[in-house]
């Protein structure tokens, strides 16, 4: 009878054991936003959610919540309820009508082009005058510019200083040149100036690079168009 009692007390433990186990992997579903059963991620999940649909350069989630824990597998449609960025709750639908809110932490970040230092209005910005970094994005200022080829070769409407990003109204329009147009060539090194006339083998704006011919030599350079009538000779 002592051996009966002791069976059945051994299995009592297993059983009150098995549930501890069971519910201890349930709140640990719950707390990191994993699905052991797919392997797959809940933050990956979100991740992949807001990549898809919205059009920032990176996303970081953290700090993930869910009202239950979820069943494996990728939900069959994800609802934006509020937020993003910032605080953010979704809601998660799969099959059978089953859903569950998830709500977490989202920081989005997009490209925005810098200025390496400091520029007076008018200047004529190159290649290496700039850099490009990532911002979140509710720092980011309105009509930030995110492509360096939006600003090169474009003179600045005012003053900047270093290291600020750039936003459309910083920019002016540039002034086209047209192939046949007569310039002056200027050639400076060591302490010298040396200015040709030239006249330029294609069309060109105002602080890229331009091909002309120098009508004395008959040789074809490069340089600057720094403004609408000199290119600041390479060589």
């Amino acid at each position: 009878m002592k051996r009966c009692w002791q069976a059945i007390s051994y299995k009592l433990q297993a059983i009150v054991h098995t549930f501890q186990v069971a519910a201890f992997f349930t709140l640990l579903l719950i707390l990191t936003g994993s699905s052991f059963a797919s392997g797959i991620s809940i933050e990956g999940i979100l991740k992949d959610y807001i990549t898809t649909n919205y059009p920032w350069a990176e996303v970081d989630i953290s700090d993930v919540q869910m009202n239950a824990a979820m069943p494996g597998g990728r939900p069959e449609r994800i609802l934006l309820e509020r937020g993003l960025p910032g605080k953010t709750v979704f809601i998660m639908e799969f099959k059978n009508d089953r859903r569950y809110t998830v709500s977490a932490n989202v920081k989005a970040f997009d490209r925005v082009v810098m200025s390496r230092r400091a520029f007076k209005k008018g200047s004529f910005l190159q290649k290496d005058d700039l850099y490009v970094t990532l911002m979140d994005v509710t720092r980011l200022p309105k009509n930030a510019v995110s492509n360096p080829e939006m600003v090169m070769g474009r003179p600045l409407s005012r003053s900047i200083v270093a290291n600020m990003p750039f936003v459309s109204d910083m920019l002016s329009d540039t002034a086209q040149m047209r192939k046949g147009q007569r310039v002056a060539l200027v050639f400076e090194a060591k302490g010298m100036s040396i200015t040709a006339l030239g006249e330029l083998k294609e069309n060109a704006a105002v602080g890229t690079y331009a091909k002309a011919i120098n009508l004395s030599s008959k040789k074809i350079v490069a340089g600057i168009l720094t403004d609408e009538n000199t290119i600041r000779v390479e060589f």
